[in-house]
């Protein structure tokens, strides 16, 4: 009996090294993906933005929500404020707290959390700036 894990399926005689080439080759797969498809104006974009906001706040919610918390991490490493909340209330409140000088990273897998979304929202509402890591082709 085997089980589909993400991108590719694991199997009880797999050896950890059947394991580490899986998950290392997925993930090179999917950053090559991200890489070719990544537009360079839209990063700009981004960039600039965070680059001159009063506040970057980071919205995600299960592993996306680790993703979120990491990159709250890595902005304080460069001395920059941030916060990340991975609680749909948290977000929520936050969100309806933000200004035009402000930006919203919304991160999601899968593009379609319901929860995500109504956040979303709720910062474009607000007039700050909304940049979302998320599949292409979603809403």
């Amino acid at each position: 009996a085997g089980a589909s894990f993400g991108q590719f399926a694991i199997h009880e005689d797999d050896s950890v090294a059947d394991y580490s080439l899986k998950i290392f080759d997925t993930t090179l797969h999917t950053l090559m993906e991200v890489r070719e498809n990544l537009d360079p104006h839209a990063l700009q974009q981004a960039v600039t933005a965070m680059a001159g906001a009063n506040r970057v706040e980071f919205y995600g919610f299960g592993a996306s929500g680790a993703v979120a918390a990491d990159a709250q991490h890595k902005f304080f490493r460069l001395l920059l404020t941030a916060a990340a909340y991975s609680d749909p209330h948290m977000q929520a409140m936050s969100a309806v707290t933000l200004k035009p000088t402000d930006v919203a990273v919304c991160i999601s897998q899968s593009g379609r959390s319901k929860d995500l979304l109504i956040t979303a929202n709720l910062v474009r509402e607000s007039g700050a700036t909304l940049i979302t890591l998320c599949p292409s082709q979603t809403p």
